[in-house]
């Protein structure tokens, strides 16, 4: 086995479960609005969302994913304003 100086990896799946965290994120909150959403729904809706702000000019990613939240939620029926989706 080689000697290694460096290895990297990416975080977001490896060690970050993103998929669960937005998940829960989204359906914690849509109950509190009466709404029952699905994890799977709410993966592919985020996904979709996330690719399309994520194509557009760079901003951080907390913005990302306040976009991408705002963005996908009426898709799921559930209208999320864009302050609460912050």
């Amino acid at each position: 086995m080689k000697d290694f100086d460096l290895i990297t990896f990416d975080c977001y799946g490896t060690l970050i479960d993103w998929e669960a965290g937005i998940s829960e994120a989204f359906r914690k909150e849509a109950a509190k609005d009466g709404i029952d959403l699905k994890h799977k729904e709410v993966v592919a809706a985020y996904a979709t969302a996330e690719a399309e702000v994520e194509g557009k000019e760079f901003v951080p990613y907390h913005r990302v994913l306040c976009e991408a939240a705002h963005f996908c939620a009426p898709t799921l029926g559930w209208e999320l304003t864009e302050q609460r989706a912050a």
